[in-house]
C-alpha cells in the first residue's frame, strides 16, 4: 500500500468510494439521506479546502482516502472491497505522523466506526445531538493525543523531564516564542509560521517540560538538482529557550528528528550549522558528496547526513530550499 497526496482531479474516484462505503457501513442513513449528502461531498472534494491523502494498492488502484483540515480528520473512507485490511489504521497513523494530535467527529449510530477509532487510541471528549448540517444524527467528538517520542540523551540524569513530541495545533504561539527567544529576532519564528502553510511534508517537533514548550526543531523538504527521486529534508530552524540551553534538549530534538525522518523514509538530511556540533550526529561536509548549497555560505557549514546508506553515491549538484527561505536558510541553533 502507498499513500499519496490527492486533489480536485481525484474527485470522481473519491466520490464513488465515499458513496459505496457509506451504503455499506452507514445503515442508519436512508437512501434519501445519502442523496442529500452527495452534492455536499462532491463540492467539498472538488474544492481546495481539504488536504486529501489517497491510499493506493500496488496496482495503483485507489483503495480509500482521508481528508484533513488542520489536525482534524474530516473524512476517512475505504472502498468496501478493501475494508478490514489495515488500510484505515495506516491512514490514521500517517495523519498522526503529519499532524501529531488528531480530532475526529464520528456518527454515534455507526458502531463499527466508533470501535475502529477507539482501537486506534481515540478517546471521546464530547457529544452533539445534531450533525454539521443540523440533522438528527448524533456525533461523538474524539481526540487522539500526539505521540510522545521516547527519547532522552544518553547522558540524561534522573532530573531529565523533557518529552519530545510532534508539534500540535495549539503549540504555535509557544513555538514562535521559543524561536524569537533563541535567535533574538523574529526572522526564524516567522519562517516557521510561513513554512507551515506552504511546505509539505514537514516534521515539526517540540521539547516540552511540565507542559511548557522549551525547544523546537523543524525539517522541511529540499531538492537536489537532477535527482528528483531522492527524498531530502533540511534541518532548521532549531531553537531552545536560552535558560534551557546546554542541557541536552537540542541534542534530543536533533536525534528524535533524524529518527522521525528515517522512519518516514527520507534518504538524507542537510543542515546549515556549526560543524563541531552537528558532526556528533553523523553530519559530514556536503562537499564530500559534491553537493553545494544554493546560498552563498562557507562550504564547511553546509553538511549532510545519509539516512539511507549509499543514497548519495554519484550525486552532485546544488541543493535548493523551499522558496519561503527567500534570501537564505538561517543556521540551525546552536
Amino acid at each position: 500500500m502507498n499513500i499519496r497526496p490527492g486533489g480536485p482531479a481525484d474527485c470522481h474516484v473519491l466520490l464513488d468510494i465515499w458513496l459505496r462505503s457509506v451504503r455499506a457501513t452507514h445503515h442508519f442513513l436512508s437512501e434519501a439521506d445519502i442523496e442529500f449528502f452527495v452534492p455536499l461531498v462532491r463540492a467539498w472534494l472538488a474544492s481546495d479546502e481539504p488536504e486529501l491523502w489517497l491510499l493506493e494498492a500496488k496496482s495503483g488502484e485507489v483503495m480509500g482516502f482521508m481528508g484533513l483540515s488542520g489536525n482534524k480528520l474530516e473524512a476517512l473512507f475505504l472502498a468496501p472491497e478493501f475494508q478490514r485490511r489495515g488500510g484505515g489504521r495506516r491512514l490514521v497513523q500517517y495523519a498522526r505522523r503529519l499532524k501529531g494530535e488528531l480530532t475526529v467527529d464520528v456518527n454515534e449510530q455507526n458502531p463499527s466506526a466508533c470501535s475502529f477509532y477507539e482501537s486506534c487510541g481515540f478517546v471521546v471528549e464530547g457529544r452533539s445531538e445534531l450533525d454539521a448540517t443540523g440533522r438528527p444524527f448524533p456525533l461523538l467528538h474524539l481526540r487522539l493525543a500526539a505521540p510522545v517520542l521516547p527519547y532522552a540523551p544518553p547522558d540524561a540524569g534522573p532530573l531529565w523531564k523533557a518529552q519530545i513530541r510532534r508539534e500540535r495545533e495549539g503549540d504555535r504561539t509557544a513555538v514562535h516564542r521559543v524561536n524569537v527567544a533563541a535567535f533574538e529576532t523574529a526572522v526564524e519564528a516567522d519562517l516557521v509560521d510561513l513554512l507551515r502553510g506552504e511546505a509539505s511534508p514537514l516534521i515539526s517537533l517540540v521539547a516540552e517540560e511540565e507542559r511548557e514548550v522549551v525547544g523546537h526543531i523543524l525539517f522541511s523538504p529540499v531538492v537536489l538538482a537532477g535527482r528528483p527521486e531522492l527524498r531530502l529534508m533540511g534541518l532548521g530552524p532549531m531553537g531552545v529557550l536560552p535558560e534551557r540551553q546546554r542541557q541536552g534538549i537540542g541534542s534530543a530534538l536533533v536525534e528524535a528528528g533524524l529518527a522521525e525522518c528515517r522512519r518516514e523514509g527520507f534518504d538524507a538530511v542537510v543542515v546549515l550549522g556549526h560543524p563541531e556540533y552537528y558532526s556528533r550526529f553523523g553530519f559530514v561536509p556536503s562537499a564530500q558528496f559534491h553537493l553545494a548549497c544554493e546560498f552563498p555560505v562557507p562550504a564547511e557549514v553546509f553538511m549532510v547526513k545519509e539516512l539511507e546508506p549509499g543514497c548519495l553515491k554519484g550525486a552532485t549538484g546544488v541543493v535548493s530550499y523551499h522558496p519561503a527561505f527567500g534570501g537564505g536558510a538561517p543556521p540551525a541553533q546552536p
